[in-house]
C-alpha cells in the first residue's frame, strides 16, 4: 500500500533559503530511490520559514530504507545544522484519493466524472455516481 511521508522542516527566515537550495540539491536523488513514487518541495504561503517536503512511497518500508541510508551518509546530521530544531516526519495511509484524472480509492467505488463548469471560480464540479446531492 502507498505510504505518504511529510518531513516538517522548521527553517528560520535568515535560513531559509539555505534550507531550500540544499533540499532542491538532494530531492532529485531521494526521487531516484527505489520506491519512492514521487515528492513535492512546499513552502507555507502564510509562514514561509515552514518548509515541507510530501512524499509518496510504494511502501513505508522503500521509505525506512532510504532514511537509514542517508543516516549512513550522514545526511541528517547535514541538514540538521542549520536549523532551530530537528525536522518532524509524519507518515500517513492514504484513505482515499480525488486527483484529478483518478477515482476514489477508499472503502467501495465512488467515479467520478466531469459535470459542468462553475462560472463564478472557472473550477469544474462533478458529478458523483451514486449522487450524494442533487443540482437543479
Amino acid at each position: 500500500m502507498p505510504t505518504i511521508v511529510v518531513p516538517d522542516i522548521p527553517a528560520t527566515p535568515d535560513r531559509r533559503d539555505a534550507v531550500l537550495a540544499a533540499l532542491q540539491k538532494i530531492l532529485p536523488t531521494t526521487r531516484a530511490f527505489d520506491g519512492c513514487e514521487g515528492l513535492e518541495l512546499l513552502v507555507n504561503q502564510d509562514d514561509r520559514a515552514n518548509i515541507v517536503v510530501y512524499e509518496r512511497w510504494a511502501t513505508r518500508a522503500h521509505d525506512t530504507a532510504q532514511r537509514a541510508l542517508r543516516a549512513e551518509m550522514g545526511f541528517p546530521a547535514r541538514l540538521r545544522a542549520p536549523l532551530p530544531e530537528p525536522p518532524g516526519v509524519r507518515v500517513f495511509d492514504i484513505e482515499g484519493s480525488w486527483l484529478e484524472g483518478s477515482v476514489w480509492r477508499g472503502v467501495g467505488s465512488m467515479p467520478v466524472t466531469p459535470h459542468r463548469a462553475c462560472p463564478a471560480s472557472g473550477f469544474a464540479l462533478a458529478r458523483l455516481h451514486p449522487p450524494l446531492f442533487r443540482s437543479n
